[in-house]
């Protein structure tokens, strides 16, 4: 608590810099320096040599799951908050290593935990995340909450690890307990399934995917941008033509477009056309929201614009919006 109190006080203040962090972090005992770590990652602070130091304490706690897991979530936290990821590799494939040994006595978020840190620091280790996996599944989704399964489902996306029992156990999840799921774990649960190629027609996914089209379909006004644009191109990846959802979607969307960046504009925008769904109203939004940030949009997202106006120009004037498109291409 008091290096939580410190540094929460002198972030305010800017007085804290990576060197006197080195000194104040060395100083704690490891379980106050745990502390402060999370704290760092939360506050966003420059804690690159403070993570180093926590190596040299990995001999300490290496059969203390709750302290090994807490680290890996701080360090991926401190690197998504710095909005670059920290130079840790050496140190995540310590605490994989470390964690082998306890992965049988992890509890149910320790497991989310260590995931979700290993995706988010793009630390790929896919021997561990399987054997992580397959503890996850022994213990059935039961003892998992949703953000701890959306986690799981997440985080084997974001590494590109294939595991289907535990896409299996995740869908199970969802279909037994789908109204518990918040907007974010619905809209990360979607991308998982859309990323590994969890079609609507497989056995083990169908239920799950129903589950999801109705859950947004009640709760549309719950999601953010980012996550109407997640789910936008969930179903469009997975050819999902629901009509009267991507509807729902689109009025959704037409309502937050102030808060789109544009990532999340030429996501929906592509995600539309490739349905081939008529729903002309979003397109000609995200088009003229898009026009103010034009030269923050990358060439893919400029390429997806154009491709999505030229798909439904016929008519309806967005061929229009194909010339300013192209000049910002040359750019």
């Amino acid at each position: 608590r008091p290096c939580l109190a410190m540094a929460r006080l002198r972030k305010r203040s800017f007085m804290l810099g990576p060197s006197q962090l080195q000194l104040e972090t060395k100083a704690c005992t490891w379980p106050r320096q745990s502390t402060l770590f999370c704290t760092l990652a939360q506050l966003a602070l420059e804690g690159e040599e403070g993570c180093l130091d926590a190596g040299a304490k990995l001999q300490a706690f290496k059969q203390q799951p709750a302290k090994l897991a807490r680290l890996a979530w701080a360090l991926a936290k401190a690197g998504r908050f710095h909005g670059r990821a920290l130079d840790n590799s050496s140190l995540f494939h310590e605490i994989s290593q470390a964690a082998f040994a306890v992965l049988h006595v992890c509890e149910a978020q320790q497991l989310s935990s260590f995931s979700w840190a290993f995706a988010a620091a793009s630390a790929r280790n896919d021997e561990f995340l399987k054997r992580l996996g397959k503890e996850a599944v022994s213990r059935g989704e039961q003892h998992f909450t949703p953000q701890e399964l959306s986690n799981l489902a997440w985080a084997f996306a974001k590494s590109r690890v294939s595991f289907e029992p535990l896409l299996s156990m995740v869908a199970t999840g969802i279909q037994s307990k789908p109204a518990q799921f918040k907007a974010q774990e619905l809209s990360a649960s979607a991308w998982a399934f859309a990323m590994t190629l969890c079609k609507p027609t497989s056995s083990s996914c169908e239920g799950a995917w129903r589950a999801l089209q109705r859950q947004v379909a009640l709760r549309a006004g719950e999601f953010a941008a980012q996550q109407l644009s997640n789910l936008a191109w969930s179903f469009a990846t997975a050819a999902i033509k629901d009509d009267k959802l991507m509807q729902i979607i689109a009025e959704q969307a037409c309502q937050k477009v102030a808060t789109f960046n544009q990532r999340a504009l030429t996501t929906v925008t592509w995600s539309f056309a490739r349905l081939r769904l008529q729903h002309h109203s979003v397109l000609v939004e995200m088009l003229k929201a898009a026009v103010p940030i034009m030269s923050e949009i990358v060439p893919q997202g400029l390429a997806n614009l154009a491709w999505a106006a030229a798909v439904f120009s016929h008519g309806q004037g967005l061929a229009n919006w194909i010339q300013p498109l192209a000049a910002q291409a040359e750019r």
